[in-house]
């Protein structure tokens, strides 16, 4: 026994020193010292007694919220001040601290609070923070009821529609197109940029001169889901790099000589200004707009149609420009793995859905397959006698 318990010991000490190397001493002292405080206030107040008050301390202290990126704890954070508002609200209390954890974790409650939310996305992101929280403040509860609060709070998806790109010969007009007009320069960048690199507008618009590696072919960008502080790299084609090069000679002639270099590499890439503040994101879907309605490949019936989410829609936008993106480097042989890092997914389902883009493509490749040719059966045939 003193060998197990002298061996059990020597682990928990080598994860705290993991956890001090990783985090730093004060954060993981200041943990552990959290941990006792809220082990004993449970010890004094039983999980059926537990207020929305003392939930929300232990969830907000909680290893699982400390984990979370910033972004998600933001968001988990608006997402528990919107629940226990409504708790309030719904239950007539002036306080949650006398509200009880069971008042509201009640399945049938839950199914209530979710339903009067429209947007699927929004339950769903709901329904996640719900479980997390009643995981993590009482997980006996959660456990004891899993059936039935797994039913509460499912959410269930309309399939989407494939997302709308652009035909090679639409790609090519709306890029001859982009020359021409006062801004003409700056547009045909734009759209090199977002072809050859499948980065989204907010990234673009956000983009900096110091960003770009004409070296590695890379742009330093902020994308979707991640922390602003958080690097992550776009690879870019060297054509679009090239075009993006001579537009910034062009431009910022003046800067590469007269500024210091830390104060150059900080302008932004498009921009009204001279590179002070970033070109806004409805500047660059109008530029998109204005071309499309100009592009003769495009079909006058899909200029007309306004913009929507219901299933078939034809509508082009400025994100038709990154479906392209990734539907002709599908085509091109692509693996769907490279693709999602190209994008930036952070799951493989986003990039997924571009699959249904080639649908015909796939039904073709089966075909194709050694195994439905009618040679196949002939050689089975020839097997059998």
């Amino acid at each position: 026994m003193t060998i197990e318990r002298e061996s059990k010991t020597k682990k928990i000490s080598e994860g705290i020193e993991s956890l001090i190397f990783e985090y730093g001493l004060d954060n993981v002292q200041s943990i552990i010292e959290q941990k006792i405080t809220l082990s004993e206030k449970k010890e004094e107040n039983p999980k059926n007694e537990l207020s929305l008050a003392d939930g929300k301390t232990i969830y907000l202290k909680s290893d699982t919220f400390f984990m979370l990126k910033e972004t998600s704890q933001k968001t988990y954070q608006s997402d528990l001040n919107h629940f226990l508002e409504n708790a309030k609200t719904r239950l007539k209390k002036k306080s949650i601290s006398t509200i009880s954890i069971l008042d509201v974790f009640a399945p049938r409650y839950l199914k209530e609070y979710v339903g009067q939310f429209n947007n699927s996305y929004t339950k769903a992101r709901k329904c996640a923070f719900l479980r997390s929280f009643l995981q993590t403040v009482y997980p006996e509860y959660y456990e004891e009821k899993k059936a039935h609060l797994k039913r509460a709070l499912k959410v269930s998806f309309k399939k989407s529609s494939a997302p709308k790109a652009f035909s090679k010969i639409q790609l090519a007009e709306l890029i001859a197109l982009s020359k021409l007009g006062p801004n003409g320069m700056r547009n045909h960048a734009i759209l090199w940029v977002l072809f050859g690199s499948g980065i989204r507008i907010s990234s673009l618009i956000h983009l900096k001169i110091g960003d770009i590696n004409f070296k590695k072919q890379s742009l330093r960008i902020i994308a979707k889901g991640y922390d602003e502080d958080e690097e992550i790299i776009a690879k870019i084609n060297k054509l679009a790099l090239m075009i993006l090069k001579e537009y910034l000679d062009f431009t910022y002639e003046y800067a590469q000589f007269d500024m210091p270099k830390e104060e150059y590499n900080n302008l932004y890439v498009f921009s009204k200004d001279g590179g002070v503040s970033p070109l806004s994101a409805r500047a660059v879907q109008i530029v998109v707009k204005n071309l499309v309605l100009k592009a003769k490949s495009i079909p006058e019936y899909i200029k007309k149609e306004k913009r929507s989410k219901k299933r078939g829609s034809n509508h082009f936008g400025p994100h038709s420009i990154r479906h392209s993106f990734a539907v002709y480097a599908l085509e091109s042989g692509v693996d769907i793995y490279t693709i999602s890092r190209l994008l930036n997914h952070a799951s493989l389902s986003s990039t997924e859905k571009y699959l249904d883009l080639l649908d015909h493509q796939l039904k073709s490749a089966i075909e194709n397959h050694p195994f439905a040719n009618k040679e196949f059966i002939k050689l089975q045939n020839t097997v059998n006698k």
